[in-house]
């Protein structure tokens, strides 16, 4: 498939702020990770006589507009009537062309272009050079940059393949849902709750607001531990992995077509069977887990049971590999749809727990009650069958390499990636997601080299 090109629209009275060490060489970083090309123009063109020609041509080969917004980008004549009208004839003639507004700075009476159609970012909905001086804010909002580079890029090369009447327009997030406030969370040495009511919940179609739908297909297809058993397994003196029995069966992976929070990149929905039950990881791994083995810790956020992160997929193969040795057993990363059949335990639903989005405050850490940080696993609840923290947290690599389309010609039995071999697969969303991001059937992916404050891992051990 082709590269999507990236056009950056910044005003110069912005340069030192962007070319700095700030946004500009972030964004351009992000892109580029995710295999995506970058224009803008670095000041080298400025007053030569190609210069209007050379930025018409890279906006004519965009197949994304990056707007940086501030006051002196929207009062500035040259962008207001050279750049924006250009950007919004690819608007006009192409259903995947993307914009991408980002507010890096006070733009006072001056309305944000595109308002009404396009991604805004970040969350916070302050401008970056404030967001910049609080260190979880700022966070935040790289995962939202992070975010919403990976999810242009996904929505692009899914316009491509699509008619064109038919491609979507707009590139707009969901509103998140203000989480209405649980009981008291259970605790990390707390039994297991195994699910939102009080007895197994009848089966019934999914639909936003219902409890968990659960299928008979994803019960145990042979026989073994009932789904659930615990184990473990003790990697130093005090410093034990918590696994959990996760028996073979068949799901639904994947979204259906009716989920209206659900991507392009989970269609088509499609039975998955895993033939062999495996034993997964009851927590993230943590950071005193880590250390164990590896002796650093290179977290952002320190603290013995928060989760690991800030870890590339190449440094979790390095854990994994030194505790077989460590322990004797057969360790490795959980193939996506493993993943995705261990944090649905038996449920069709958006998340473990049913369709609502204001349900996530009791299963999760995600943006409206993180506070912009990891936090110690364990202290929310579990799924059915007793894993923590499938929902946010952290962003979990997984074994299989990805590819957007994969679903629509994946095999139905035990399948474990595509062959494209340039990103890996990421699981469940982060503690500065929204909930849209941290559902059951969410897929993201970055390059095996990629690492941010957002992603960690759980392991799986074979039997």
């Amino acid at each position: 498939m082709s590269t999507v090109r990236f056009f950056i629209s910044y005003s110069h009275e912005d340069a030192v702020w962007f070319e700095d060490g700030y946004l500009m060489p972030q964004l351009i970083r992000e892109i580029e990770n995710c295999g995506g090309e970058v224009w803008y123009d670095n000041r080298r063109l400025h007053g030569a006589s190609p210069y209007r020609q050379e930025i018409k041509q890279a906006i004519e080969a965009a197949h994304v507009a990056i707007l940086l917004v501030s006051r002196d980008f929207l009062i500035s004549e040259f962008i207001r009537d050279f750049e924006l009208p250009l950007v919004q004839e690819r608007v006009d003639g192409d259903p995947a062309f993307r914009v991408v507004c980002i507010n890096v700075g006070h733009i006072g009476r001056q309305p944000m272009p595109f308002r009404e159609q396009f991604l805004h970012l970040p969350t916070e909905q302050e401008p970056l050079i404030e967001i910049h001086e609080s260190k979880a804010k700022w966070s935040r909002a790289r995962v939202d940059i992070h975010d919403s580079v990976l999810l242009t890029l996904e929505e692009v090369q899914q316009a491509w393949a699509q008619p064109a009447e038919t491609a979507p327009r707009v590139t707009k997030p969901a509103e998140p849902v203000k989480p209405a406030r649980p009981a008291k969370s259970a605790k990390r040495n707390a039994p297991p709750v195994a699910a939102a009511t009080s007895s197994p919940p009848t089966r019934v179609e999914a639909g936003p607001g219902r409890a968990p739908a659960r299928s008979a297909q994803a019960e145990p297809a042979s026989a073994g531990p009932p789904a659930g058993t615990a184990d473990t397994v003790e990697i130093d003196p005090g410093i034990s992995l918590d696994l959990v029995w996760c028996p073979p069966g068949t799901f639904l992976m994947g979204s259906p077509d009716t989920d209206d929070m659900a991507k392009g990149n989970e269609k088509p929905q499609h039975p998955v069977t895993l033939t062999k039950g495996f034993w997964m990881g009851k927590y993230p791994v943590t950071q005193e887990q880590w250390e164990a083995v590896m002796g650093n810790n290179p977290s952002h956020n320190r603290g013995p049971k928060n989760p690991v992160e800030y870890v590339l997929w190449n440094d979790c193969q390095g854990y994994l590999k030194k505790l077989c040795s460590l322990t004797g057993g057969v360790f490795r990363l959980p193939t996506e749809a493993e993943w995705e059949y261990a944090c649905r335990a038996g449920t069709t639903t958006r998340f473990c727990f049913g369709d609502d989005p204001s349900g996530l405050d009791a299963y999760a850490w995600y943006m409206e009650n993180s506070g912009g940080k990891t936090q110690p696993v364990g202290e929310k609840r579990a799924n059915a069958w007793g894993l923590h923290d499938m929902h946010a947290t952290v962003w979990e690599w997984c074994e299989d390499w990805y590819d957007s389309a994969y679903y629509a010609g994946s095999p139905r039995q035990d399948p474990t990636g595509s062959s494209s071999r340039r990103c890996r697969v990421l699981r469940g969303g982060s503690w500065g997601n929204a909930p849209e991001a941290c559902r059951s059937a969410s897929r993201r992916n970055n390059t095996p080299d990629y690492r941010l404050n957002g992603i960690g891992f759980r392991v799986v051990r074979t039997p």
